[in-house]
């Protein structure tokens, strides 16, 4: 069975950026990042962050060919994919540039991801 809630974030877990459909934060204890929206629940090692950034401002660059309520389809290294509006997009993006903001000073100072590329999925919309 599935949890019907979410387990509490860890002590020393800070926010990084909120909005009404959902918010970034940062892990006390591993530094993980997690990404929030809506129904989309998007954890990432801190370095990776910046490709998830990346994925989002390439997909709000793609033009529409569909006629589906959220043609917005985020794909990263998992089998899931996260669709989304143009106004979830666009929403999606200021809550992760005010994120990535706040975690400015950290990636100057050498956060890096290693593991497979971030993507977009272009082709869907």
């Amino acid at each position: 069975m599935l949890p019907t809630q979410r387990i509490p974030a860890p002590s020393g877990t800070r926010a990084l950026s909120s909005c009404k459909s959902g918010a970034i934060t940062r892990c006390g204890c591993c530094g993980d990042v997690e990404i929030a929206y809506g129904n989309a629940v998007i954890n990432v090692d801190a370095g990776s962050f910046c490709e998830v950034r990346d994925a989002v401002h390439s997909l709000i660059a793609t033009s529409v060919t569909t006629t589906d309520a959220r043609p917005y389809l985020l794909v990263l290294d998992q089998p899931a994919a996260f669709a989304f509006s143009a106004e979830e997009l666009f929403d999606l993006a200021r809550l992760v540039d005010d994120a990535f903001e706040e975690l400015g000073e950290e990636f100057s100072e050498g956060l890096s991801y290693s593991g497979p590329p971030l993507t977009a999925n272009c082709d869907y919309v």
